[in-house]
């Protein structure tokens, strides 16, 4: 049988020891992961359970994978890509043979032996006096379910340990790192994982509001998603994972909430320390950076940003290498002439997104948050000529627009999901893997930004042929209820070579 156990190495240290049979056993160093070792020689019991109602021929394949890692020593070949993805396609495949969905139908069949906190109720009740939706609960099947994931992703530790032993000595972002080797397994897109995301999506908003991931998304350069694996790591590896739900009472909804409370807003130590300027709005002060008020303090040398905008400042250069040969110098300088009203405007990150797709082939987009603000609206006044003349119009005038702060307009409802032939056509440019079942992560943002569009009432500036057919009565963009196929359009466009 297949067997996991903590035991004591010879050198007196905790160790995690699989076994099969007469096979040669794996042992594994456990002592810096699991910090809390009250009920560390019983984590592994449920699992023991669970493995024993496995066919005999599917432990053996299982222990086989263990032993095809322990015995390669990849500890020594980390650096070397091919092995993370040997690594991530192992971790699906034992997931696989250990079966997530029996594994939750198993653990609910233990219920009665686990431990719940008295505030989880079996159903959720509405309750208008208390600050609380359903997505902001966890009910009893919730919280079992979110055990399950828990022990399961605990039951392919033999895999990942001692890549933390590796990965911490590399980076601060050890716990995303492992995660982020699950990409591939069906716990991934889980709905425990979905809902837990949920939770702290709509937790931070209430407790740190709606700038919530502005900081890390500008001083580590992380989008949406990866901050939420961040914080979905940060949970799961350094707390959850040494709990035996068996033995010891806690209450794991109070913990996550801890750790969105100090750990979603990103003012820790191993953050990048932001620095507000009083003088961003001062209007005698135009040339000051919109972004300067988010600019990081350290590691962003003043050379390197100075050599960004310098790049970004020749116009010829960037219709040369972007290949937009029948630019239209004229109207660009007749353009120019907005920046001094849009200067009194704030960029929307959305459209900030929008430019990086299209400078992406000559700069990396995250450099567009370390130049002056003046800069970035030229870019965008040169953008918006580019596409002009390649009939890319709602896209144009979206980079010349602003928000209104003033009217409430409700906009088109959007499909949430895109056309899976558009889809396809951008995994040309883009090396994620797009299937029927599985959203991408280039699919995942396509939404976020249409939604981001459709949510928001934008004022687009520009002449009366510019503006024809694009606005509505009241002056607002019309936004088409075909957004998402004109981003898809979009992106596909701007990283064609023709």
């Amino acid at each position: 049988m297949l067997n996991y156990k903590i035991a004591l190495s010879e050198y007196g240290l905790n160790v995690l020891q699989v076994q099969f049979q007469d096979c040669e056993t794996i042992e594994i160093d456990i002592v810096d992961f699991y910090k809390d070792q009250s009920h560390l020689y019983t984590l592994y019991d449920s699992i023991n359970e669970y493995v024993s109602t496995l066919h005999i021929n599917t432990q053996k394949e299982i222990y086989d994978l263990f032993y095809k890692v322990y015995s390669h020593n990849y500890k020594q070949n980390y650096k070397d890509s091919s092995y993370i993805l040997k690594l991530e396609n192992n971790i699906a495949k034992v997931c696989e043979l250990l079966n997530y969905n029996n594994f939750k139908i198993w653990i609910a069949q233990r219920e009665d032996s686990l431990i719940f906190p008295e505030n989880v109720k079996t159903f959720y009740t509405h309750d208008p006096d208390m600050n609380t939706t359903k997505e902001k609960t966890y009910i009893k099947s919730e919280y079992r379910d979110l055990i399950s994931l828990i022990i399961f992703m605990r039951a392919a530790s033999p895999l990942y340990l001692d890549f933390y032993n590796y990965i911490k000595q590399i980076t601060t972002h050890y716990y995303y790192k492992m995660f982020m080797l699950f990409i591939k397994s069906d716990i991934y897109l889980s709905p425990e994982i979905e809902k837990l995301k949920q939770y702290i999506e709509v937790n931070q908003l209430t407790l740190i509001g709606s700038t919530k991931n502005e900081h890390l998304v500008i001083s580590a350069g992380l989008s949406d998603d990866d901050i939420l694996d961040s914080l979905v790591s940060e949970i799961i590896f350094n707390k959850l994972l040494t709990i035996d739900f068996f033995n010891k009472k806690c209450n794991i909804i109070s913990f996550i909430f801890q750790t969105i409370r100090y750990k979603g807003s990103f003012i820790t130590s191993d953050s990048v320390a932001i620095r507000g300027k009083t003088t961003v709005n001062d209007p005698s002060k135009e040339d000051i950076s919109y972004f300067e008020d988010y600019r990081k303090t350290t590691n962003i040398p003043i050379g390197t940003v100075v050599e960004i905008q310098h790049a970004l400042s020749n116009v010829e250069s960037l219709v040369h290498t972007l290949g937009y040969t029948d630019f239209d110098y004229d109207l660009y300088n007749k353009e120019l002439e907005n920046v001094k009203f849009l200067m009194s405007k704030k960029i929307d990150e959305t459209q900030i997104y929008l430019l990086g797709w299209f400078l992406n082939r000559i700069i990396n987009s995250r450099a567009l948050y370390y130049i002056e603000f003046r800069k970035l609206l030229e870019l965008m006044i040169f953008a918006k000529v580019a596409l002009l003349k390649r009939n890319h119009k709602f896209m144009a005038m979206m980079l010349s627009s602003y928000k209104s702060t003033e009217n409430n307009y409700v906009n088109i409802v959007m499909k949430n999901s895109l056309n899976k032939a558009s889809l396809k056509r951008l995994s040309q440019s883009y090396n994620f893997t797009i299937e029927d079942d599985k959203p991408s992560i280039i699919e995942k943002t396509i939404l976020e930004i249409s939604r981001e569009i459709i949510n928001s009432t934008w004022i687009p500036i520009g002449t009366k042929d510019q503006l024809e057919g694009i606005v509505n009565n009241d002056g607002y963009l019309d936004i088409p209820s075909n957004i998402n196929d004109l981003i898809c359009n979009y992106i596909e466009f701007v990283n064609s070579k023709d």
